[in-house]
């Protein structure tokens, strides 16, 4: 669909909620597709949501994990079971957008109130919730498996041997954490449906007859699950992209956590560098384990939905000692 029709399938249907919410959808997930739409999305890729921004604010990244890792070293000192996701929901991408988006107003940018207002409120929309469930769901499907957590544990902690902070230069050079990240992307995609997509004219797909201003919806987590493409797609294995071309990224539509064409998610390097530094941390600070007297054979991987595909998981941390 995407492949050979993008353009038909890149407007976004006019409803009441995206019209109240983003002031008339003013921000880039919904307004429609047009001069208006490139342009945000212009800016967006190019000022806001670059591999330059990325790296710029890392020191917010940082900060928010270290708050994090404080609260999880207070509870393995204490030998307290702790809920995984309580103490990772302050990571998300809000603060990153706020900074970058009061910095163009410094840099002169001309953006009405409305136009910064759907901005922050559609990045606020995008970044809550999703990372830290992502890497909730990473370490329930570690805790599941506990071959596949020593490999991982093994391969963060041999880069950041005898160091005191990992470093996003870091991160490039733990093969096996992306291997993990990426698994749990397909397997736990953060939305079960990528935001509605609406045709511009008529299109023939498949058998089907599709009208104009038909409403669309894409189902990844059936996507990426799906047998055609996926060898034991129901199981975590994350050696399946160890020696793989297939990435996230939106060319692989087998993959598509975070969309494809020309209105996927641009906070893709966000999230990812979010993702990645706040699951190698865990990893090399801590050694994990169920609480609760729960096993690898009763940990229940049953998925909870909402605005995100979430999961409860409650873990008893202690401090990762490292051998001189």
């Amino acid at each position: 669909m995407v492949k050979n029709y993008d353009t038909v399938f890149m407007n976004k249907p006019n409803t009441t909620a995206a019209n109240i919410l983003f002031y008339g959808c003013k921000d880039l997930g919904f307004s429609p597709y047009g001069d208006y739409w490139r342009q945000i999305r212009k800016l967006c890729a190019l000022e806001l949501l670059s591999a330059r921004s990325v790296q710029t604010f890392q020191f917010v990244r940082e900060e928010e994990v270290d708050a994090i890792i404080r609260k999880i070293h207070e509870a393995a000192v204490n030998g307290d079971v702790i809920d995984e996701h309580k103490e990772k929901e302050a990571i998300d991408e809000k603060k990153d957008f706020i900074s970058i988006i009061l910095q163009l107003q410094k840099d002169g940018l001309d953006l009405t109130q409305g136009n910064i207002k759907a901005i922050i409120l559609d990045m606020f929309a995008g970044g809550t919730e999703t990372t830290s469930t992502t890497a909730e769901w990473a370490m329930s499907e570690l805790l599941k498996k506990p071959d596949v957590l020593k490999k991982v544990e093994q391969d963060v902690r041999k880069v950041a041997k005898n160091k005191q902070k990992i470093d996003l230069n870091d991160l490039n050079e733990m093969k096996y954490l992306k291997c993990v990240i990426k698994e749990t992307l397909r397997l736990h995609p953060p939305v079960v449906f990528l935001v509605r997509r609406g045709t511009s004219e008529a299109v023939k797909l498949g058998n089907y007859d599709i009208p104009p201003d038909t409403t669309v919806f894409i189902n990844v987590w059936a996507i990426q699950r799906d047998p055609t493409w996926w060898e034991n797609p129901e199981e975590f294995i994350p050696e399946r992209f160890e020696n793989s071309r297939v990435h996230f990224k939106g060319q692989d539509f087998q993959f598509i956590p975070f969309g494809c064409g020309r209105r996927d998610c641009p906070g893709m390097p966000f999230a990812i560098a979010s993702l990645e530094y706040l699951v190698a941390n865990l990893l090399f600070r801590f050694d994990w384990k169920l609480g609760d007297g729960e096993t690898t054979e009763t940990l229940d991987l049953i998925e909870n939905y909402g605005l995100t595909v979430n999961k409860t998981l409650r873990v008893m941390p202690t401090i990762f000692h490292p051998s001189t």
